[in-house]
């Protein structure tokens, strides 16, 4: 090799044919020492940072054309390469920063755009990690903006959109995902789930089984497929679609717990239990299947197993659970003074104050934690020795004690169906109530809801659709008030109009219980799905007509009544979500003609 001349220009040709020859180390040598006579050469720093790039020694890259920007700090060549090297080096927000500089220098660059599309994709990817999900929306959009033909950012966007709850954007956006992207069946996985939160069960399906005639044997399509079609109240089809997932990932765990559920849905408790335990012998630990399995055994009225199950519920974590007495307790409580707290939503709260009777009964001072608006309604209860909404009752005590875990601390057996607690109304409230129902109207009083719990805990939430319960009450002669909790707009006259009646509109009741309580006392009918009020009613000693969308272990898993309330009657959704066998029932128990 002949020694090459200190001249910077002469250095960098040489540089150059050493690298067009694929001599890299003879081109990396020139370019040192060019640098060294030149520190500030642009395009030695570039082609420098181009070999320290190759070589993986991103850091050098980086100082190098960090150096060249300083020099030109409007050149898009410099701008592109410097965002490549930060990205690479983990900065996604230092590259954003650099290629929209080289944006605004060259706007119809595609090579700029490509690369900014992919930072903007790095930094939707950082955010989605940190949980920011509006700023990984925003990232993916722009990505998408910037290069709409880039494989897989439609299907981020998607994905940051759906955990956002953004259903309907994320419905557009993975609808666009074209059927030669390399994620278009990740796509049509991720738009199931959205159409299913959507509550578009057959669309779901219809998506699922179109990219099954492609990925036949991709189990997340088929466990996608049985969740829809078990949404659908099609049982037999959704396990169908489950077995064939399980066949291909048979220790998927969260594919045996929805088998599960659609064997109860099936009616089949004894399977669903066995599925139950499947996912437990995978995952002792599993969260969902302690929790089910706890709950079905209670639905099969095995409660002395199924109480002690019920301590694993996913309301009571095991760091929460730490701090409670989860043990039998002792037959005499003579004096000991123990903290109750309450557990999970208001129903409950109601629902387990039954159990209280014989804490106070063993000779226990029970001072229960209740919630603030509740607490003036159950202050009345002569059981407790006291009702507080803090977090320290008014005297120490040597247990504390969750309310759901109250069956499983006092030993119940298995034919231990505890009435339900008396909560008695106040003579201010009885005359609010009597002024209410007399200007709503002549008796007898109707009192009605289609919908319990909220649609952000799926768990818990139940619903009748209204046009088809107002039909079923059309022609009655009550006076009918909605007692529904937070109605949507015009849910209450889609009700009215289905039930061809004038309504009154007493949901604002539901933030004075006092009131409520007295108002069900009151009530010769009330008709509703499972939730707060028919707790309340049950407490104030009168039975409901309660409407059952899917098994719940208060209500038992089959039967017209449930050992829990006596005498309520019980009205069970059919296959294919189906109301009109039970609505009809429904009609006929309340004596109106056979025709609605």
């Amino acid at each position: 090799m002949r020694p090459v001349s200190a001249n910077p220009g002469a250095l960098f040709a040489a540089a150059q044919a050493a690298a067009q020859a694929g001599r890299a180390g003879e081109a990396i040598a020139a370019l040192d020492r060019l640098l060294a006579i030149q520190p500030g050469n642009l395009k030695a720093l570039q082609l420098r940072a181009q070999f320290a790039h190759r070589a993986g020694d991103v850091a050098l890259a980086r100082d190098l054309l960090e150096r060249a920007a300083g020099k030109a700090g409007r050149d898009p060549e410099v701008l592109r390469n410097l965002g490549v090297v930060r990205l690479a080096a983990g900065d996604p927000a230092g590259a954003v920063a650099a290629l929209t500089r080289a944006r605004a220098t060259a706007p119809r660059d595609a090579a700029v755009a490509k690369a900014l599309a992919a930072a903007h994709i790095e930094l939707g990817n950082a955010a989605m990690a940190r949980h920011a999900l509006d700023e990984a929306c925003a990232a993916f959009a722009r990505a998408v903006a910037l290069d709409s033909e880039r494989p897989g950012a439609r299907l981020n966007w998607g994905n940051a959109l759906y955990r956002r709850e953004r259903y309907a954007e994320a419905t557009t956006v993975l609808e666009r995902i074209p059927p030669n992207d390399p994620s278009y069946t990740e796509s049509r996985l991720t738009l199931a789930g959205v159409l299913i939160e959507r509550e578009r069960f057959a669309d779901a399906i219809a998506i699922c089984e179109a990219a099954l005639a492609r990925q036949p044997n991709d189990a997340r399509l088929l466990a996608n497929l049985g969740v829809a079609l078990a949404k659908l109240g099609e049982p037999e089809r959704a396990i169908a679609a489950y077995r064939r997932a399980l066949a291909l990932a048979p220790t998927a765990k969260e594919i045996l717990v929805n088998l599960g559920k659609a064997l109860e849905q099936q009616g089949d408790m004894a399977a669903a239990l066995g599925t139950y335990r499947d996912a437990l012998a995978i995952d002792p630990g599993y969260e969902p299947a302690l929790d089910l399995t706890g709950k079905a055994l209670l639905l099969c009225g095995h409660l002395r197993e199924g109480w002690a199950a019920y301590r694993n519920r996913v309301s009571m974590p095991a760091e929460t659970a730490a701090g409670f007495f989860r043990d039998p307790l002792p037959e005499r409580l003579d004096g000991i003074p123990i903290h109750v707290r309450r557990d999970q939503g208001l129903g409950d709260e109601i629902f387990f104050l039954r159990f209280a009777h014989e804490l106070a009964e063993r000779g226990a001072r029970v001072h229960y934690q209740a919630g603030a608006k509740i607490a003036p309604v159950i202050e009345r209860l002569p059981i407790l020795a006291s009702v507080f909404t803090g977090d320290s009752p008014p005297e120490p005590c040597r247990y504390r004690i969750a309310a759901g875990d109250l069956p499983y601390c006092l030993d119940r057996r298995d034919r231990d169906f505890v009435p339900s607690v008396r909560l008695p109304t106040t003579p201010e409230a009885d005359a609010r109530a009597a002024r209410l129902l007399a200007a709503a109207g002549q008796p007898p009083y109707l009192g009605v809801s289609w919908r319990g719990g909220t649609r952000a805990r799926l768990s818990l939430f139940k619903e009748v659709p209204l046009v088809d319960l107002g039909a079923a009450l059309r022609g009655t002669p009550a006076t009918v008030l909605v007692l529904q909790r937070e109605p949507e707009p015009d849910e209450i006259a889609s009700f009215a109009a289905a039930a061809g009646a004038r309504v009154h509109d007493a949901s604002a009741l539901n933030d004075d219980l006092d009131t409520m309580l007295a108002v069900l006392a009151r009530l010769d009918e009330y008709v509703a799905v499972s939730n707060t009020n028919v707790h309340l009613r049950a407490a104030a000693g009168r039975t409901a007509r309660v409407l059952i969308p899917a098994p719940e272990f208060r209500w038992m898993a089959a039967g017209e009544e449930s050992p829990w309330f006596p005498a309520t009657r019980l009205y069970r959704r059919g296959p294919r979500n189906d109301w009109r066998a039970p609505l009809a029932r429904l009609r006929a128990d309340l004596g109106l003609p056979d025709r609605f």
